[in-house]
Parts: C-alpha cells; sequence; structure tokens
C-alpha cells in the first residue's frame, strides 16, 4: 500500500500476570499498573480502535487464557479485543473466539510447533489468528525469543514473520524486547 492510503489504527496492549494489569521494561522488572478491567474500559473511551490483552504469565506457565477477566472486558467494552498468552490448543482458541474475542494472538505455541498456526488458521480464519513475535538483537541481528523472551530459539526473526505468514496468520504483532516499554520504541 501507498503511504496515502494506509490505515492507521490505535491498538493498545494490555500486559496481564496473575490476573492483574502490569508493566515492565526489555521484559523484566514487571509491576502491577492496576485493573485489566479499568484500563481496557479507559482506552476504550479514550477512542482505541482495539485492544490487545496478553497475559504474559499464561506464555511462561502454559496455564490456560481462560480467566475471569476475559468475560469482563468483553461485557465492558465495545471494540474489537485480542487475546493472546497460554493458547495452546484448538479448543482453547475455540473457547475465547466462542466468547466473541475478536482474534487470539500465539506466540510460544507457535514457535513449538508451527503447524498449530495452519490449524488455527484453517478452522477460524486468518483474520482471527495474530502471530505474536517477541524478538532482539543478537550479535547485531534480530533473533526470536520464546516463553515471555526468556528462551532463545535461534531463529532469525524476518525468517520467522515469512514462515508464520506462509502458515495464513492475518497479523503479526511484533515486539522488541530491547524496546519494550522504555517509550523509545
Amino acid at each position: 500500500k501507498t503511504m496515502d492510503k494506509m490505515i492507521k489504527k490505535v491498538i493498545p496492549c494490555i500486559d496481564i500476570k496473575d490476573g492483574k494489569a502490569v508493566k515492565g521494561v526489555n521484559f523484566e522488572d514487571v509491576k502491577e499498573v492496576g485493573s485489566i478491567l479499568e484500563l481496557a474500559v479507559k482506552y476504550a473511551q479514550a477512542g482505541a480502535d482495539e485492544l490487545f490483552l496478553l497475559d504474559i504469565s499464561g506464555a511462561i506457565d502454559h496455564e490456560s487464557s481462560q480467566r475471569s477477566w476475559v468475560k469482563e472486558v468483553i461485557k465492558a467494552v465495545d471494540i474489537p479485543l485480542t487475546i493472546g498468552g497460554g493458547i495452546t490448543t484448538v479448543e482453547d482458541a475455540a473457547y475465547l473466539l466462542g466468547l466473541g474475542i475478536s482474534k487470539v494472538s500465539i506466540g510460544s505455541a507457535a514457535l513449538n510447533n508451527p503447524d498449530f498456526l495452519k490449524q488455527l488458521t484453517t478452522q477460524f480464519g486468518s483474520e482471527a489468528i495474530v502471530s505474536s513475535i517477541d524478538a532482539k538483537k543478537v550479535d547485531g541481528q534480530w533473533m526470536v525469543f520464546s516463553g515471555g523472551g526468556q528462551q532463545k530459539t535461534g531463529k532469525e526473526l524476518m525468517a520467522w514473520a515469512k514462515e508464520v505468514e506462509r502458515l495464513g496468520v492475518g497479523s503479526i504483532l511484533f515486539t522488541s524486547i530491547d524496546h519494550d516499554g522504555s517509550q523509545a520504541g
């Protein structure tokens, strides 16, 4: 697309750990910053086009993202929602999409099993699946990390992005671990 035809959207992201909204810098020193529900409502009222809710504890300990805060946020806001973190099965995705979530975001589970993305896009369509990619520079090259940015994967960022595109995902959420939370992105 040419620049004059690009659509700009405001899509805030709320990181969640143990049912609380959190904020960190470079995926470290994570601190509670408030209520998930209150922040979601605030962003929706401020004019956000969409909202990402990423359960960073789910990505690390493989807990299911089927938590009470999901239903509370769905009831409180009327903008499209994307949920990520801890979604490891087709059933997890089906549950969330069945609640009314617009999209699910898959990160570590896709790195562990790339065919998982193909299963999801085949069953739910490309527009419902986001590939979440966390990366940072290592020896001058952008490398992908999993498990909340804790585990090296050995995958180069652009090669992995092209692979998830080939697998059918409709969107990619790229997070630079080097710039996360630093307001220097």
